[in-house]
């Protein structure tokens, strides 16, 4: 699963500002809106040891993650918080990856696809 901006929402446990309901599948608290509205919208350097230096990512308004429980791994943060976590087969974001070309959140998804693709047993005919 990858998750971004709203659909990160969807998926966390806690969602603030306005409370709301969620499938509660990420053990992360978000808050809505949590970068200001659409004026503080843009693009903005992303710092992780996992991603490539220079990588960025676009936060149209974003939510903020505000609380990352146990067993969910933050992979970048923005000014100190955390942006992109993943917790087993789900990767979610704060910001947009699929709004630039060749991203490297997008990359790392396609790679957890061809993964568990590949762990997949091949169905046989007529079985």
């Amino acid at each position: 699963v990858l998750a971004t901006c709203a659909g990160m929402i969807l998926i966390a446990e806690r969602v603030e500002n306005p409370p709301q309901r969620s499938y509660a599948l990420l053990p992360i608290t978000v808050v809505r809106n949590g970068y200001g509205r659409q004026y503080h919208s843009g693009t903005f350097a992303l710092e992780s040891e996992t991603l490539p230096a220079g990588t960025t990512g676009t936060f149209i308004r974003a939510p903020r993650i505000t609380h990352v429980g146990a067993g969910c791994e933050v992979l970048a943060r923005r000014a100190g918080d955390p942006v992109l976590v993943q917790k087993g087969p789900i990767l979610a974001a704060c910001f947009h990856p699929e709004l630039q070309d060749d991203h490297a959140v997008c990359a790392r998804f396609a790679a957890m696809v061809r993964t568990h693709a590949a762990r997949r047993p091949v169905a046989t005919r007529g079985a």
